[in-house]
């Protein structure tokens, strides 16, 4: 009988070693550090309590009482449960307690590490991590819980234990170890999650932090601000790591901060207090090449039949969303877009990343880009773009360099000069329509001052050329199509004639006519506004084109019976029936004419003449070979 019970205690021991052993290697570098781990029957467990710590967390509690519920399910025994508030002679131990043996155990464990182990009378479950503990607790029911035998087994000497190997064993940053590192996700929320699981699973078992600002202490920060499209850099200063990248490349900046771990001699990193790595992802392919190509499609444009459309994005950051509204409202893409640096002052430089990279991979569609600047009033911001100077003399100082106005009304030229500058060097050519309306009265840079007078024409033209000079030989931005937009005008009041500031052709490149309508085909008016235009011999467009005051509805579904697409293919056809050229007509948002709110968006679409994004490509083949 003796024998029997010999053999068979033999033959579980066996498999328990075969099949621990087998437990010790797995996809993720895990090892068990006692591979030759020898078990015996553990006959008196029923004499045993299970104990968790008194201030254990909700995982611990679970864990233990996850082993219970197992230990009465495979051998029938119903163990005692306890906290370490008392103290206990014969104890399972899960967790963190504060007995000696717990705490002993638990040294040195990893985040992913765990031991199962005997201490004298005490059987020890604990990992580096409540994670850790919950699955040694299932290591434990599933290979020392003996359903068929009805007991217990116990490894012997130092028991079993899992340790998870990690790509790095140090990890320094002059001198101070990256455990004592948080991570800035400054909105890239996803990003700094999967560089917290990766440095806690792949590469050193430190659990970091995430917080969405710096405040004191080191960092790993991830900074997507960076505005050119293709650079990226890793920079150590000051105790950080600045991981820094454009909306698209800081994905390949966080790619290459792996690699530097990966490559770590010996598993050992050890980075100096100040460095920097830099790179570049490649630029999407953009169909024309230069302002002269984009000019080209556009000449083309207004000598055919064939016609650009689309819409604004007014205040709006986020352009494929609106490209997206356009198409869902249409059937097909716009192919063109106009983008308003209004509302680059209200946002980080993350966003403005975001928005770049939209517009330069909307530009490699084939898509057209145009832009427009309602600048802030420099002497009263408080007004947004509108109000007016308290003079007309005051419009010379804005013009005049040093001035308190001309530097308040720089960091408008400067900022949208920024935002330009980082989609010229993406290699996209875009439209750019400074002082539009300005021969209304309903803006600062407006001509009309009512009871102040009238700002000269020759001071209009003055501003523009101001801009002109400015951002062509001092920002060096020789990607832009200037376009002039005055407003339509039938009078010899606001709006002044649309010819009023005309800057003269060596200072513009196309222009246009911004018209919201009341139904009357107000552009063939007594002030022939689109003739005059087409006097100039440029490229004509509709450069912002929509609904206004009886035709302008609270509601979709009320704007749709007064004022729809139907009525934009109606007048564009008009137009071309009359002569009247176009070469591109854009809506504006929202309420105030775009196709998801004024409806019947497949009018577009079937109108064979408007060039829908996806037609663009062998569009501009045709033209520019």
């Amino acid at each position: 009988m003796k024998k029997m019970r010999f053999l068979t205690e033999l033959l579980i021991l066996l498999v328990l070693i075969i099949s621990i052993c087998a437990c010790g290697e797995s996809s993720n570098q895990a090892t068990n550090k006692n591979d030759d781990v020898k078990v015996s029957i553990f006959d008196d467990f029923e004499s045993y309590k299970i104990v968790r710590s008194e201030n254990s967390t909700e995982a611990e509690k679970d864990a233990m009482v996850k082993l219970h519920t197992a230990i009465k399910q495979k051998t029938g025994v119903l163990l005692k449960v306890a906290t370490d508030f008392t103290a206990g002679t014969k104890e399972i131990l899960v967790g963190n307690t504060k007995r000696q043996q717990s705490i002993d155990a638990a040294k040195n464990l990893e985040y992913h590490d765990f031991v199962i182990k005997q201490v004298g009378n005490k059987i020890v479950i604990v990992g580096g991590s409540d994670e850790s503990t919950s699955k040694a607790v299932d290591f434990f029911i599933e290979k020392y819980i003996d359903g068929e035998k009805k007991t217990l087994i116990i490894p012997e000497g130092d028991g079993f234990m899992y340790i998870h190997q990690y790509k790095l064993k140090k990890f320094t940053v002059g001198g101070v170890d990256i455990s004592e590192y948080k991570i800035c996700s400054l909105s890239n929320t996803e990003r700094a999650q999967k560089i917290k699981e990766n440095m806690l699973n792949i590469y050193l078992g430190c659990e970091l932090e995430i917080e969405e600002k710096e405040t004191n202490g080191n960092y790993i920060i991830l900074d997507s601000s960076q505005l050119d499209y293709d650079e990226y850099a890793i920079i150590v200063k000051d105790g950080n790591i600045r991981i820094k990248g454009s909306a698209r490349s800081l994905d390949q900046a966080i790619n290459e901060f792996y690699k530097i771990m990966d490559n770590a001699s010996g598993g050992v990193l050890e980075l100096a207090a100040e460095g920097t790595i830099t790179g570049k992802i490649d630029l999407p392919h953009i169909p024309y090449k230069n302002k002269n190509e984009l000019l080209k499609i556009l000449e083309y444009l207004q000598n055919d039949d064939k016609l650009l459309f689309g819409q604004h994005l007014a205040g709006s950051m986020d352009l494929n969303e609106s490209i997206a509204s356009y198409a869902e409202a249409v059937g097909e893409g716009p192919s063109i877009m106009d983008i308003d640096m209004l509302r680059l002052r209200e946002h980080p430089k993350s966003t403005w990343s975001e928005l770049i990279c939209q517009a330069v991979e909307y530009a490699s569609k084939g898509g057209i880009i145009t832009t427009m600047h309602h600048w802030l009033n420099p002497l009263h911001p408080e007004e947004g773009y509108r109000g007016r100077l308290d003079s007309l003399d005051q419009w010379q100082e804005v013009l005049t360099r040093g001035t308190d106005l001309n530097n308040a009304w720089h960091e408008e030229l400067d900022r949208g000069a920024e935002f330009l500058k980082a989609i010229k060097d993406a290699g996209v050519s875009v439209m750019f329509r400074p002082l539009h309306e300005a021969n209304g009265n309903w803006f600062w840079f407006c001509a009309d001052y009512g009871e102040l007078g009238t700002i000269d024409s020759q001071a209009m033209v003055e501003m523009w050329k101001y801009v002109y000079n400015y951002y062509t030989n001092d920002w060096g931005l020789d990607n832009l199509i200037w376009s002039y937009a005055p407003n339509y005008s039938n009078s010899t009041s606001a709006p002044l004639p649309v010819t009023y500031y005309y800057p003269g052709d060596e200072y513009c490149d196309v222009v246009g006519l911004d018209w919201y309508t009341a139904g009357e085909y107000e552009i063939d008016g007594i002030g022939k506004s689109w003739n005059n235009l087409l006097d100039y011999r440029k490229p004509t467009g509709l450069t912002e084109w929509g609904v206004g005051g009886t035709l302008m509805a609270e509601t979709p579904e009320e704007q749709v019976n007064l004022w729809n697409c139907e009525n934009y293919v109606d007048t564009l056809e008009r137009m071309r029936s009359e002569g009247k050229s176009i070469a591109f007509a854009e809506v504006y948002s929202g309420r105030f004419g775009a196709p998801s709110y004024v409806g019947k968006g497949e009018a577009l679409a079937n109108y064979k003449y408007i060039v829908s994004l996806e037609e663009m490509p062998l569009l501009i083949k045709t033209i520019l070979n």
